[in-house]
């Protein structure tokens, strides 16, 4: 049957005198646009050929009708796009509001929603081990959602639809919030309340408002590395700055020196122990860096300038007399330095160098280098801590030089009507030296 189904379509193809197969009915290949009743006319005559060649007699009583296959039947039918898989990816690419029973929404009021919160906040911490810095961001991404629900209502309020209204909580950070906000830290908070939305879902089966949405974009922005000029420019900065005395000025110098020459973050810095720097093998251990599960550790080599300044540190911290656990120590507590006081060094440095810098821009500064530098990108994601390597390509930044000299040599001739690139021509000197030379 499926041979005489393909015969059929071939002669019903060579009587309408068309050769071009059309894959309209989205059929597969070699299916084309064939009339009914021309599939009826010639199912007909194959079936009379059929049964003159086995002696059947009788042509009338023969089933022609059943040979037309039922996809024919209709002027334009459907294809393998059929109705429900029409509305299944409708359905997939909608981000509307979850198909909930209100009676549901109605029970949950915002005391009900801290008391689920501070439990998600104890399995973030003990559970899935989320560093410090991660819980505090879900804190915060949660204190603003917690507010555009209680504009308007109190504590005790059943919040109804409004809890799954995400795309009312944009607009009003955007125009009702407390402050302006930049891209960056509406992406991170959004990103967090689905963190939480996916375990209301799992635990208490209040469905998701962020099935099929996106994530608001960032944009480009200006690469943050900062240029080898202005990185010796901060660290001359923060040698000659008038420090109350000799001890913070080489904490100072010693605390930036370590974010860009081994690219540390700020909490890595602050959590960094005496015994995690070996000068005499130029190591550095991190230990639990960013990462879930604890963090990451990782060992980083260090550099014969950041030795240097080390060593010029570790001497002022002898001649105090500190004997703190924690690498970096402060003269008045005795103990560990807190990020108030690593902040407002980042301060003091950037008003005397007149850089506009950032601490996360050194640890830019040096990751930057080493992928300009053409060091393969999994040594530098080992000693960045990074897990994904597209967490590491995002760091190469171009800088207006690159631009400068890439257009340097960009050029247009009339002449011959087209756009070329004049390459500076070769010295001859070296060349007819080395003619002589033969």
């Amino acid at each position: 049957m499926v041979r005489m189904r393909s015969a059929v379509r071939s002669r019903a193809w060579a009587i309408n005198g068309s050769d071009k197969r059309k894959s309209s009915f989205g059929l597969g290949r070699g299916r084309g646009v064939v009339s009914t009743s021309a599939m009826r006319e010639l199912s007909s005559r194959l079936a009379q050929t059929l049964v003159v060649h086995r002696g059947l007699g009788d042509t009338t009583s023969y089933p022609t009708t059943l040979m037309v296959p039922s996809h024919f039947s209709g002027p334009h039918p459907e294809g393998p796009f059929t109705q429900k898989r029409r509305e299944f990816v409708a359905e997939k690419r909608r981000p509307d509001t979850p198909n909930v029973d209100d009676a549901i929404l109605a029970k949950i009021r915002v005391v009900d929603l801290d008391a689920v919160f501070n439990d998600y906040l104890d399995k973030a911490r003990y559970s899935d081990r989320l560093s410090v810095w991660t819980v505090a961001n879900l804190t915060t991404a949660y204190r603003s959602y917690r507010k555009f629900l209680l504009d308007g209502r109190t504590l005790e309020t059943p919040l109804g639809r409004a809890l799954l209204d995400i795309d009312g909580w944009l607009r009003w950070t955007a125009t009702r919030g407390d402050r302006r906000l930049a891209p960056y830290t509406v992406h991170t908070w959004w990103r967090n309340i689905k963190r939480f939305f996916v375990y209301l879902e799992s635990e208490y089966a209040v469905p998701s408002p962020f099935h099929g949405r996106k994530a608001p974009p960032l944009g480009d922005r200006i690469p943050k590395a900062r240029t080898p000029a202005e990185c010796s420019r901060i660290l001359e900065a923060a040698y000659q700055y008038d420090w109350p005395c000799e001890f913070d000025r080489a904490r100072a110098v010693a605390m930036l020196a370590v974010v860009l020459y081994a690219g540390l973050r700020r909490s890595e810095v602050l959590r960094l122990k005496f015994l995690d720097v070996n000068l005499e093998e130029q190591v550095i251990v991190v230990r639990g860096g960013k990462g879930r599960g604890g963090g990451k550790d990782r060992v980083i080599m260090m550099a014969g300038e950041l030795r240097r300044i080390l060593e010029t540190y570790l001497r002022e911290r002898r001649r105090a007399n500190l004997t703190a656990p924690e690498f970096f120590c402060s003269l008045r507590t005795r103990a560990g330095v807190c990020w108030m006081t690593f902040r407002r060094i980042v301060a003091i440095v950037r008003e005397a160098s007149q850089v506009p810098f950032t601490l996360h821009s050194l640890r830019h500064s040096f990751v930057t280098p080493l992928l300009r530098s053409g060091v393969p990108i999994h040594t530098v994601a080992s000693l960045a801590g990074h897990t994904h390597f597209s967490t590491t390509e995002r760091y190469s930044a171009v800088w207006d030089d690159d631009k400068r000299i890439a257009v340097q040599h960009l050029a247009f001739d009339g002449r011959q009507g087209k756009m070329r690139l004049t390459r500076p021509r070769r010295r001859t000197r070296n060349r007819s030296v080395a003619l002589d030379r033969d």
